[in-house]
């Protein structure tokens, strides 16, 4: 943020999109991209014009290992970063994020929750469910951002930026399970139909009640009172250092003192580590949360118990009193998805550069919170003042998934997919990303009379000679 070759930048909108799993792949004759648009060919409608999609279009793992799901979503609000001088930089931003996050599923699992009750096999099969979790969260944030130059000692150049954000909880539904274990069992009055028998189960589960996002606002008064479902701080703390060799290249003269030049990058290779999301969601509002502390054997789940439902709120309500639950918490805490990210960026010459970006989440699967899939990308690029084009290489959703994505950015419009095979549907994809945004950058100017011959460091003159600031100098 700070010594960036923006005066001004203001962000209008943008969205990022993530899906990754281990258990299923897309293997239809027709784009995902193409099926979400309804843009697939006739050969693939019926007579009333809608898209066939088959079983078969979706193939599922088999091979034992604990399957996971991760969904996530970031979409960017207004914001605004304002270069303040050569040393300091400030920033404003709000944004809201949505997660689900699935961990720690077995084969029956997976297909009782795609497939349901009714597939051959699953009668009279216990199902070991210990270790599993589910986490869906909707949060806002709103955030101050102030960045700053450490040091500026000719190659060697250190900057660091603190954000502060205040979170407010929208949505979260979260189910933990320690231990537990259930089986398949057929209806006594239907024997069509099957029930789901809950030998035991222990964990945490709970949610908060539709009203939660009807009373949402876009008001700073209810979002610092006490009125959503619940809210919180955040922190996120980051440093970079910068190797300049050619520094004397971008010394310019303005008005008798030399100053480098705004407009251009200058390092030779940057290196940037940051903590991100450091804090939590403190659900407190008692009319709009549940939590419950479970400890439950011997409950069955019947089809006749969920007939005609409601609504979530009446859902959930029922699956309470199905699982016997009547031990009532109103307070609960939601972590943010913490990652430590580390990114290594190398201009090779020119328009030109490289980048290494690593991103490790440090938060447990196994407890209350949103989570952000770990990964790894090498991304060569072509960087422009009006254009820039990216190609990432990357290992996304925990280092599952090895992809190649494409990015571009034309004046203050990108856009882009890390996994191009996921939105075009090239091989079985096992998810896809894609994100965009409109922005208004203002560049800085540089100096008004450059001289890339003359260079000096303002700093390094003599005491005397800076006193006497009024006095021209020759050169």
């Amino acid at each position: 943020m700070v010594d960036s070759r923006y005066k001004l930048f203001l962000n209008i909108a943008g969205n990022d999109v993530f899906e990754g799993n281990n258990y299923f792949s897309y293997n239809a004759p027709f784009p995902f991209l193409g099926f979400i648009r309804n843009s697939v060919g006739p050969q693939y409608r019926n007579a009333q014009g809608k898209i066939i999609f088959k079983d078969s279009y979706i193939e599922t793992s088999s091979n034992g290992a604990p399957y996971h799901s991760n969904t996530t979503g970031d979409a960017k609000g207004p914001s605004i970063i304002y270069t303040i001088n050569n040393k300091s930089a400030i920033a404003a931003y709000t944004r809201l994020r949505y997660a689900v996050n699935l961990n720690g599923i077995n084969n029956s699992l997976a297909d009782l929750i795609t497939r349901s009750t009714n597939r051959p096999g699953l009668i009279g099969q216990k199902v070991d469910v210990s270790e599993s979790a589910l986490n869906a969260n909707v949060y806002a944030e709103m955030g101050l951002t102030y960045g700053h130059v450490l040091m500026n000692n000719e190659e060697n150049f250190f900057k660091f930026g603190v954000t502060v954000k205040r979170v407010v909880g929208l949505y979260n539904v979260h189910i933990i399970v320690d231990k537990g274990n259930y089986e398949i069992v057929r209806d006594n009055k239907d024997p069509n139909r099957n029930n789901i028998q809950i030998n035991s189960i222990q964990g945490s589960y709970g949610y908060t009640m539709d009203e939660s996002f009807k009373n949402a606002k876009i008001d700073p008064q209810w979002a610092l009172g006490g009125l959503p479902a619940g809210s919180g701080f955040g922190l996120d703390l980051g440093f970079v250092y910068e190797y300049r060799p050619d520094y004397k290249k971008y010394i310019r003269r303005s008005s008798g003192t030399a100053t480098l030049d705004p407009t251009q990058n200058k390092y030779e290779f940057k290196l940037g580590v940051s903590l991100l999301d450091f804090g939590s969601v403190r659900y407190n509002n008692g009319d709009l949360n549940y939590h419950f502390e479970m400890n439950q054997t011997n409950r069955l789940l019947t089809y006749q118990n969920f007939q005609d439902l409601n609504g979530y709120n009446d859902a959930f309500q029922r699956i309470n009193n199905s699982l016997g639950l009547n031990n009532r918490e109103i307070k609960f805490s939601s972590s943010l998805p913490t990652t430590l990210q580390v990114n290594f960026d190398y201009h090779i010459r020119g328009k030109y550069y490289v980048n290494t970006m690593w991103s490790q989440s440090l938060r447990k699967s196994q407890s209350i919170g949103m989570t952000v899939p770990s990964s790894f990308s090498v991304t060569p690029r072509m960087e422009h003042k009006w254009y820039e084009i990216a190609v990432p290489i990357s290992l996304l959703d925990n280092y599952n998934i090895f992809t190649m994505g494409l990015a571009g950015r034309a004046g203050p419009v990108f856009m882009g997919s890390d996994n191009l095979p996921g939105l075009l549907s090239i091989g079985k994809p096992r998810g896809l990303d894609f994100y965009f945004g409109v922005f208004v950058p203002v560049f800085r100017k540089p100096p008004s009379l450059p001289n890339a011959c003359w260079y000096e460091i303002p700093e390094k003159r003599p005491l005397k000679d800076r006193l006497m600031f009024w006095k021209k100098r020759k050169y």
